[in-house]
Protein backbone atom coordinates (compact mmCIF):
# COMPACT_ATOMS: atom_id res chain seq x y z
CA UNK A 1 0.00 0.00 0.00
CA UNK A 2 1.19 3.59 -0.94
CA UNK A 3 0.21 6.71 1.34
CA UNK A 4 0.74 9.97 0.52
CA UNK A 5 -1.06 13.31 1.75
CA UNK A 6 0.09 14.92 -1.48
CA UNK A 7 -2.92 14.74 -3.40
CA UNK A 8 -1.14 16.09 -6.67
CA UNK A 9 1.51 12.84 -5.87
CA UNK A 10 -1.14 10.25 -6.16
CA UNK A 11 -2.67 11.80 -8.90
CA UNK A 12 0.45 11.73 -10.92
CA UNK A 13 1.07 7.93 -9.64
CA UNK A 14 -2.03 6.74 -10.58
CA UNK A 15 -1.84 8.77 -13.97
CA UNK A 16 -4.70 10.78 -13.43
CA UNK A 17 -2.52 14.05 -14.54
CA UNK A 18 -0.13 14.83 -17.34
CA UNK A 19 1.76 16.62 -14.48
CA UNK A 20 5.44 15.81 -14.76
CA UNK A 21 4.72 12.84 -17.32
CA UNK A 22 7.89 12.84 -18.89
CA UNK A 23 9.67 12.88 -15.40
CA UNK A 24 12.09 9.61 -15.28
CA UNK A 25 10.96 9.00 -11.44
CA UNK A 26 7.28 9.11 -12.68
CA UNK A 27 8.26 6.94 -15.41
CA UNK A 28 10.28 4.32 -12.88
CA UNK A 29 6.76 4.31 -10.26
CA UNK A 30 4.66 3.47 -13.72
CA UNK A 31 7.21 0.72 -14.20
CA UNK A 32 7.11 -0.31 -10.96
CA UNK A 33 3.62 -0.47 -10.73
CA UNK A 34 2.51 -2.34 -14.24
CA UNK A 35 4.50 -5.61 -12.83
CA UNK A 36 1.70 -8.56 -11.84
CA UNK A 37 1.28 -7.33 -8.15
CA UNK A 38 -1.50 -5.52 -6.43
CA UNK A 39 -0.68 -1.84 -4.91
CA UNK A 40 -3.31 0.59 -3.65
CA UNK A 41 -2.20 3.69 -3.81
CA UNK A 42 -4.59 5.84 -1.66
CA UNK A 43 -4.62 10.10 -0.28
CA UNK A 44 -4.51 10.54 3.37
CA UNK A 45 -5.43 13.95 4.89
CA UNK A 46 -2.19 15.58 6.24
CA UNK A 47 -4.03 15.85 10.17
CA UNK A 48 -4.92 11.55 9.75
CA UNK A 49 -0.82 11.65 10.05
CA UNK A 50 -0.28 13.74 12.56
CA UNK A 51 4.08 12.75 12.69
CA UNK A 52 4.19 14.00 9.18
CA UNK A 53 2.17 16.44 9.21
CA UNK A 54 4.33 18.11 12.50
CA UNK A 55 7.63 17.61 10.49
CA UNK A 56 5.64 19.19 7.44
CA UNK A 57 5.17 22.16 9.59
CA UNK A 58 8.18 22.37 11.22
CA UNK A 59 10.31 22.55 8.33
CA UNK A 60 7.37 24.55 5.78
CA UNK A 61 9.38 27.40 4.45
CA UNK A 62 12.91 25.79 4.97
CA UNK A 63 15.57 26.06 2.38
CA UNK A 64 15.67 22.19 0.39
CA UNK A 65 18.12 19.81 1.22
CA UNK A 66 18.39 16.55 3.89
CA UNK A 67 17.94 16.82 7.44
CA UNK A 68 18.92 14.22 9.55
CA UNK A 69 18.21 13.94 13.28
CA UNK A 70 19.77 12.31 15.88
CA UNK A 71 16.49 12.00 17.88
CA UNK A 72 12.97 12.88 16.48
CA UNK A 73 12.11 16.39 17.89
CA UNK A 74 9.42 16.78 20.38
CA UNK A 75 6.54 17.46 17.90
CA UNK A 76 7.02 14.21 16.37
CA UNK A 77 6.89 12.62 20.06
CA UNK A 78 3.64 14.79 21.02
CA UNK A 79 2.21 13.27 17.83
CA UNK A 80 2.86 9.89 18.22
CA UNK A 81 1.71 10.06 22.15
CA UNK A 82 -1.77 11.47 20.40
CA UNK A 83 -1.95 9.10 17.59
CA UNK A 84 -1.10 6.12 20.12
CA UNK A 85 -3.50 7.39 23.47
CA UNK A 86 -6.12 7.50 19.98
CA UNK A 87 -5.85 3.67 20.04
CA UNK A 88 -6.37 3.24 23.90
Amino acid sequence: MVESYCLEAVRIIRGETNTLSDHALVFSIGQLLAREWDVVIRHIGRMTNNATNGLACLYCGAPAGTVLFQEPPLVVFAALSKDFSSLA
